[in-house]
């Protein structure tokens, strides 16, 4: 390889960079294992790919011997971008001279998971595993859990919370299992061993009694957890935490695929190492660091991270890892890696440092390596800190409101403006407050995507559509060209409510590019950082949470410790008494607490040059006064010492004293509420355009003439606020219940007032058909005037209804593109298959069909190594319905269906194509099919169709052998007759052959309304 660079001079001048001293060390170290504790905003992304330049310019590795990790596609994609822009820039790679026969090589930069799924897809045989296996979404994983814990046979006397959550608990147990590699067999015998041990001491409190409770519980979650992962087995699905667990048991079984991959890769870079979990950990150094011998490997590898900013412990992430890094990863004499530093801070104020740095000093106490931040040079004096304590949540909120919308007024750009929060309950109080000040604004993982009103408004069309008691001629128009919602949509909604229950609504967590400002929450600002960023919510209790997190000894979905690989940096319960038991709590507290100074650290350095913070004594509901928290009072502290501006810092509320929230929240509101008069004058518009095309219609009473300007007369001088104008006065006049009631006068029409003739009028098939006048009541109060104008609306519409209803006939036009088993229903029922045309109503699910597709994807599957992909419905092998199959009653059944197609004659021949869809034109419609396999005679040349059938019942159509023998036909040239088609029955082994099949001719007069011909 060439040597382009010699000097780290050369890299400073050709990168444009003015390293430190401490990035140039990084960077220019030798090929050999090395940890970098890189501080926040300290630049370690343009160290790597600066490292990367490096040993590529200097000639010690060709960039495809690179390999880089890191945790997200977005991170990913930027670190790949950076690598290349470098690797161009320092004149190291040109991209205007490539060799199109030998391309130049790349960096390969990929997410931790994409990485072992790879090695699982590449070496997975290895240890059993097949290729083919598919990974689950986590709303799939739910719903495969929830079917277990259905069909499990029980009982489970000690799991006695509900259905979801019992869900949440067996995978939460799972996911745990496969984080620490623990066998579910030594969970069970640590389990029986605390029970044994628990039966002979003496619990004398609540709180010690639950552990024998939580202990007996996850033994029998455990028994679900077994299940849950057979299931996965016999379907061969995967999800991420297996997709590392058997990764990690690949690199720690097999050591020839870790010197396969050190022989590909002789630099590896893992970024943001301190959210590794413990199976990532063993992972990568079963590939790259010490090997399933032991023996250390020495190999290159360059791990950094910032300890100080591990706050993903909640979700597996195992700060030890970065601290341990130079035990995992020595060099090849046995000696622990090298390990540096990197300090100097370039995103932030000096002034906001020293804040962030005061914070931190307990996590820099527990941690090697960690240095101090400091600013870079000129930075010192640099960052301001405004905070304001405001006496109710509300004033906090409009405080924030108000300083952003200063900030955009006088030049600020929204898109450098973040709102950090430790939770989302702010998110919809904080984005209307800015909405109302024309701040533009967006909601980063608002509660997750199904919650995006316009998302939920279809999400809810769909479950409209499903619930049989639906309006239909609300089917009629959502399934119109105006939605175009289809059938197949009511497929995804399982999914879709699973997803709103459990995976937080497809969360879309990564902010956009729009010039908006950003409210998010504080975990998901990693990474990020804006110029001005605001954070609400400093209150005792909430940020820094004073929450606990859920332990092994009163949860039966946690992990005892003793059974993680991390076991040695948590606390630990030696002995069963309630002194021990408390000195645990306090420790466990103590452990929470580091990780929420961890979240506030992240949080505080992110902006880079205004910190906004605010808290409230009142909340919206609370009964008792929050007041401001740890975090707020530090920011006080850094405000009083002349690092900042004091807002607002009201006093604390007297100790009697009622939260005003409340007490402004016990008056009666409007509903709904009213019109501004905007609105207001859009729907008086609206209301006489419909008068005008009223009086259009409607015959006149006289001669009287209609007024001009078209509009029907009414009251000269009507009130705008009065919704019901046309009413007579006496209607609103009180009345004396009690005195007998005169007969009613006939009603004769007033001189303005049109004469209805309901035949003469156009047919209304609205659903908000304009009611005909009534006579008029008397002794009405408006309440009831109102109730009765409404049963008027609902009987016009019945009336309407019950009309169309007993019309003869009623033409319904075919669809532009039909399946194929809709031109079978066609031809068998044309009465039938129209109606369902015209009035189309959702179908139950069908579990045994979706059995039935999978058993023609797996028949696929014995031909083709490629997975399916995701389609729809209607596109899934197997999907049509033919004849009310496939029956396919269980899981025993589907394999017994698997073991007669194996005694098949086509089981031992190899197809010429499966699964192939096909398109027909016929009388000016396209017919749409998916043809099951296709055979060819090796001697002859000759063409099958072939169809599987699962059902129990002979009873296929042969139109469906005659559609997909033209498609195919016509699709290679071929004469009808010379392609034959069979149904195979796979149950019996039987093949039936049709004798006559219709053509063109005989196809497109089904279409047409003509007889269906004669097949058989």
């Amino acid at each position: 390889m060439t040597a382009h660079l010699t000097d780290p001079e050369q890299l400073k001048e050709l990168l444009g960079i003015p390293f430190t001293p401490e990035q140039t060390a990084c960077i220019t170290a030798p090929l050999a294992p090395q940890v970098v504790v890189a501080g926040a905003g300290s630049g370690k992304t343009t160290v790597m790919a600066a490292r990367v330049v490096w040993l590529v310019g200097t000639g010690q590795v060709a960039p495809e011997q690179v390999l880089g990790l890191t945790f997200t596609n977005k991170a990913a994609g930027e670190l790949a971008e950076r690598v290349r822009t470098a690797l161009v820039r320092a004149g190291v790679t040109d991209p205007d001279v490539i060799d199109p026969d030998d391309p130049p090589g790349e960096p390969r930069i990929s997410t931790y998971h994409a990485f072992a799924g790879q090695l699982l897809t590449d070496h997975g045989l290895r240890i059993g595993l097949e290729p083919t296996s598919r990974l689950l979404a986590d709303a799939t994983r739910y719903q495969l859990a929830a079917r277990v814990l259905r069909e499990a046979p029980g009982p489970y006397p000690a799991l006695t919370r509900s259905f979801p959550t019992l869900i949440t608990d067996l995978l939460a147990l799972d996911a745990e299992l496969a984080e620490h590699l623990v066998p579910p067999e030594r969970l069970r015998a640590y389990d029986s061993e605390l029970l044994d041990a628990l039966a002979g001491a003496r619990l004398s409190n609540a709180e010690l009694r639950k552990i024998p409770e939580a202990s007996g519980a996850r033994r029998e979650l455990l028994d679900l957890v077994v299940r849950y992962r057979a299931a996965k087995r016999s379907r061969d699905l995967l999800d991420f935490g297996d997709q590392i667990a058997r990764s990690a048991e690949l690199a720690t079984t097999r050591p020839e695929v870790g010197a396969i991959l050190r022989g590909e890769f002789r630099v590896v870079l893992l970024d943001e190492y301190q959210d590794t979990s413990v199976a990532q950990r063993l992972l990568l150094s079963g590939l790259f660091g010490q090997g399933p011998s032991g023996a250390a490997t020495g190999h290159a590898v360059t791990a950094v991270g910032d300890p100080c900013q591990a706050i993903y412990g909640w979700r597996g992430a195992s700060v030890a890892n970065l601290d341990d890094f130079p035990e995992h990863f020595p060099h090849a004499d046995g000696r622990p890696a090298n390990r540096y530093s990197l300090s100097e801070n370039r995103r932030s104020g000096g002034r906001l440092l020293d804040l962030a740095n005061g914070l931190a000093a307990p996590l820099r106490a527990l941690h090697a390596g960690v240095e101090a931040l400091r600013p870079a040079p000129g930075a010192e004096a640099d960052g301001t800190v405004r905070i304001a304590l405001l006496p109710t949540h509300a004033e906090e909120i409009d405080w924030i409101a108000d300083s952003l919308a200063h900030l955009v007024r006088t030049g600020r750009e929204p898109g450098e403006i973040a709102v950090l929060c430790r939770t989302a309950g702010d998110f919809p109080a904080l984005h209307a407050a800015l909405v109302a000040r024309d701040v533009p604004v967006e909601v980063v993982g608002l509660s997750g995507l199904l919650h995006l009103p316009e998302i939920a408004d279809l999400v809810a069309v769909c479950e409209v559509l499903q619930d049989p008691g639906a309006n239909a001629a609300l089917v009629r128009l959502l399934t119109g060209p105006r939605w175009r919602i289809g059938a197949r949509d009511l497929a995804f909604l399982g999914f879709l409510r699973t997803a709103v229950q459990f995976e937080k609504g497809l969360d879309s967590a990564l902010p956009g590019g729009e010039n908006t400002v950003k409210v998010l929450t504080a975990h998901k600002s990693k990474g990020l950082e804006w110029d001005v960023v605001a954070v609400p919510g400093l209150v005792a209790g909430q940020f820094p949470s004073a929450r606990a997190r859920e332990s092994w000894t009163s949860q039966p979905q946690v992990l005892p410790h003793a059974l993680r690989g991390d076991a040695a940096t948590l606390p630990d319960l030696g002995t069963w008494d309630a002194k021990a038991l408390t000195a645990f709590k306090n420790e466990m507290r103590d452990h929470q607490h580091t990780e929420e100074l961890r979240l506030g650290y992240v949080t505080f350095t992110r902006p880079r040059s205004l910190l906004l913070g605010s808290a409230h004594w009142w909340g919206p509901a609370q009964k008792k006064p929050r007041g401001p928290s740890d975090f707020l009072r530090a920011l006080y502290d850094h405000c009083a010492a002349g690092h900042g501006e004091i807002e607002a810092w009201a006093d604390e509320p007297e100790q009697d004293a009622e939260n005003p929230s409340l007490a402004a929240g016990g008056a009666d509101l409007a509903w709904p509420l009213p019109l501004d008069d905007e609105a207001l004058a859009r729907r008086r518009q609206a209301a006489e355009r419909v008068k005008d095309r009223l009086w259009a219609h409607a015959p006149r009473h006289g001669t009287e003439e209609p007024r001009p300007g078209g509009t029907a007369p009414g009251p000269a001088d009507a009130d705008p606020e009065d919704l019901w104008p046309d009413e007579p006065d006496d209607l609103h006049e009180p009345t004396d219940l009690d005195e007998p009631e005169e007969p009613a006068e006939p009603h004769e029409p007033e001189e303005h007032e049109p004469v209805w003739d309901e035949e003469a009028l156009p047919e209304d098939t609205h659903k908000d058909a304009v009611p005909p006048p009534r006579a008029r009541a008397r002794s009405l109060t408006p309440e009831d005037t109102r109730t009765v104008a409404s049963w008027d609306r609902d009987l016009t519409a019945l009336t309407a209804e019950l009309r169309r209803a007993r019309a003869t006939t009623r033409d319904v036009v075919l669809p532009a593109y039909l399946s194929a088993s809709q031109v079978l229903r066609l031809a068998a029922d044309p009465d039938g298959f129209a109606q369902e045309l015209a009035r189309p109503m959702p179908k139950a699910p069908q579990p045994a069909a979706r059995r039935g597709t999978r058993f023609h994807a797996w028949v696929e599957s014995r031909f083709e190594e490629l997975p399916l992909p995701f389609l729809g419905p209607e596109e899934l092998p197997g999907g049509e319905d033919f004849a009310g199959e496939p029956e396919i009653l269980d899981e025993r059944d589907l394999d017994e269906l698997k073991e007669a197609f194996a005694r098949t004659p086509y089981a031992h021949r190899t197809p010429y194509r499966v699964e192939v869809p096909v398109h027909l034109s016929l009388a000016g419609r396209v017919v749409r099919g998916r043809i099951d396999a296709v055979y060819r005679d090796p001697d002859s040349g000759a063409y099958e169709i072939v169809d599987w059938k699962t059902s129990r019942e002979r009873s296929a159509d042969p139109l469906q052998l005659a559609i997909y023998r033209l498609a195919w036909a016509e699709q290679h040239g071929l004469a009808p007759e010379e392609v034959a088609a069979a149904f195979v029955y796979v149950r019996t082994g039987e093949v039936a052959r049709p004798a006559r099949l219709p053509g063109r001719a005989g196809l497109e007069a089904i279409l047409l309304g003509g007889a269906p011909p004669d097949a058989g």
